[in-house]
């Protein structure tokens, strides 16, 4: 570009510019082999990524059957087969075993093998032999963690109680003319199943608003003590101590 100045004016200054005929125009773009590479992948992996996700879930989500294991040895027996529903979070015993003589041991292994991991992973409790009789009622609680994956189990066991007996509790009834029978037969006691499933625990409130009252202070703070409040024991040893010493001023 060329510029011609010509000051016919003292106080304005004329400026002649030229331009060339013909700007050159920028070169043109060429895509590069970057562009090529990166462009068809992103829709090819963006359907198969979508496709997963739906399969997973339905893989953690569906129904499943859990054989319940005692391991008395180093070999494991059936104890029990539940159906367990991660949908309703709810199980039903679908069959018992029959337990072989078990050794005597204080404590068995009572527990299943994990349907969420790869690798084969045992995992259980351990109970007293007493505690699986028939005279007992029994519970077994599948625990689960918050996304419906059962984790491990939880046997509680305790005496089964007789049927209660109408004839002593009616008050027509005596007992010095009815001796009361009893029955030395076992009480059959009651095996359920049951799902629990696990609470989230407490988290702090983080990020709380602060809330100012009409004065500017903080809502609900302590008010600040005065200086008597904080320094009365200083006050009081200091005005023990006068005493003392102006007492024994006068002898």
């Amino acid at each position: 570009m060329l510029c011609r100045c010509r000051p016919a004016n003292p106080r304005a200054m004329i400026i002649e510019a030229s331009y060339p005929s013909s700007i050159p125009s920028p070169p043109p773009y060429h895509s590069t082999a970057f562009d090529n590479m990166l462009l068809p992948r992103i829709p090819a992996f963006l359907p198969l990524f979508l496709l997963l996700i739906p399969l997973s879930l339905a893989a953690t989500l569906s129904p499943q059957t859990i054989s319940i294991l005692l391991q008395p040895s180093t070999d494991t027996v059936p104890y029990l087969d539940i159906h367990y529903d991660p949908s309703s979070l709810s199980a039903a015993i679908l069959k018992t075993h029959s337990l072989p003589s078990l050794p005597p041991a204080p404590l068995l292994p009572l527990g299943f093998n994990r349907p969420d991991l790869t690798t084969d992973a045992f995992t259980s409790i351990l109970l007293p032999p007493s505690a699986l009789s028939s005279s007992r009622d029994r519970t077994l609680q599948l625990l689960v963690d918050r996304h419906g994956r059962p984790y491990n189990v939880n046997f509680i066991s305790a005496p089964a109680l007789p049927p209660n007996d109408l004839s002593s509790a009616s008050p027509s009834s005596s007992s010095s003319s009815k001796p009361k029978s009893t029955s030395t037969e076992p009480i059959e006691g009651t095996l359920s199943v049951e799902v629990v499933q696990q609470k989230p625990g407490p988290v702090p409130a983080l990020n709380r608003p602060v809330v100012l009252r009409a004065d500017g202070k903080v809502e609900g703070a302590e008010p600040e003590k005065t200086f008597l409040q904080k320094y009365w024991w200083a006050i009081g040893i200091f005005l023990v101590i006068q005493l003392v010493s102006g007492g024994g001023g006068d002898k």
